[in-house]
């Protein structure tokens, strides 16, 4: 009978051992719920210094979208962007940031403005998801901690 004790101890001796080594957080989590992931997004107008008029958004604005140049220090690719005008008075593109990077805006011969995105994962235990951490415009801060859609507003 004892020759029984001694395997069942060093078994359950191993359980308790392996059970207590360190593993990624999210391994004792188990599966995360399947959610649409959408990618953190800054809203931008390029606004006159003098009268706040959109530049390049509004009917007889005097630049058109075509004017504007977005790069990226992310990808060599010109960097795409979406435009809402649903509202005569606050039309703005929108650009999605993943990961982390600064853009720079041209529009036509106007001075350029760089605008850093910086994300951050929250919630790191289980199902992290990243957002917003801070955006400065010219090195100069926007918002931290910031929200989705965060606004930013270049005056030329």
């Amino acid at each position: 009978m004892r020759t029984g004790r001694i395997p069942l101890a060093l078994i359950i001796y191993s359980i308790a051992i392996s059970s207590c080594k360190t593993s990624p957080p999210s391994s004792k989590c188990g599966p995360c719920p399947e959610y649409a992931m959408v990618f953190p997004a800054v809203d931008v107008r390029i606004v006159d210094k003098g009268t706040g008029a959109d530049l390049f958004l509004s009917p007889g604005s005097p630049y058109k979208i075509s004017d504007l140049k977005i790069s990226s220090t992310y990808t060599e690719n010109p960097v795409n962007f979406t435009v809402d005008s649903s509202q005569n008075n606050n039309r703005f593109l929108r650009l999605y940031a993943f990961p982390s990077q600064t853009f720079t805006l041209k529009l036509a011969s106007l001075t350029a403005d760089n605008l850093q995105v910086v994300l951050k994962t929250d919630s790191p235990k289980c199902c992290p998801f990243i957002k917003l951490d801070r955006v400065l415009l010219n090195d100069s801060t926007i918002c931290n901690p910031c929200n989705f859609g965060q606004m930013v507003v270049s005056k030329k």
